[in-house]
């Protein structure tokens, strides 16, 4: 991009090169867009919104660990996605929908967009974690994802088949539980617990 193509355009995106390939992701905290670091890719706060953008060559399968390479000569295929949390606020929401249509004219219009709600995202999406996508209770807003002890047990739900989502619950309690699904026990002092629902598909075990 020229000097001039970034001038007005938000410092999140100024550092996209198009001849690469990218997997990169924001989380809007304090209505800003923040940068996602690689380990936490994958999972998402229920109380937040994000914003994705992944560059790829056409036919090739996307891994957001992979390192992004330079692409010669061929075209790059771009989407961006943003995803809503089922508590994320409406001003969080308002400001990743409007971001990635920020990042599309600066991209020259070129990406396909995509609305991604929790538990509802596209097949597309839910391709790019290969190992599943983790819901997480609490958010920027609320700060629970700040005050939150991780010494404090926690119960995982895990559902799906191709590409299974493990989603945290409000608390430890059976209510929670079914026989359809798989359930992970953290009990955060070494002992992991695994609950097994006789109706389970494989790929949830």
């Amino acid at each position: 991009m020229s000097e001039t193509s970034t001038i007005g355009v938000d410092p999140a995106f100024v550092g996209i090169d198009t001849s690469f390939t990218a997997f990169l992701v924001w989380r809007v905290e304090k209505l800003v867009l923040v940068r996602v670091s690689p380990e936490h890719f994958g999972q998402f706060y229920e109380g937040d919104s994000y914003v994705v953008f992944v560059a790829s060559e056409p036919a090739k399968s996307v891994d957001p660990t992979s390192k992004p390479y330079k692409v010669y000569g061929g075209r790059i295929e771009q989407h961006i996605h943003f995803w809503l949390g089922k508590t994320t606020s409406t001003d969080e929401a308002a400001v990743a929908a409007y971001k990635s249509v920020e990042l599309d004219s600066f991209l020259g219009g070129t990406p396909v967009q995509h609305r991604e709600v929790q538990e509802r995202e596209s097949t597309r999406f839910r391709g790019y974690f290969k190992k599943g996508i983790r819901y997480l209770i609490g958010g920027i807003a609320s700060g629970l994802n700040h005050v939150a002890k991780t010494s404090e047990p926690k119960l995982y739900k895990v559902k799906g088949k191709r590409s299974p989502t493990v989603t945290q619950m409000p608390a430890i309690d059976w209510k929670y539980f079914n026989s359809n699904d798989v359930f992970i026990l953290n009990t955060n002092d070494g002992v992991i617990f695994i609950w097994i629902g006789m109706a389970a598909n494989p790929m949830e075990k």
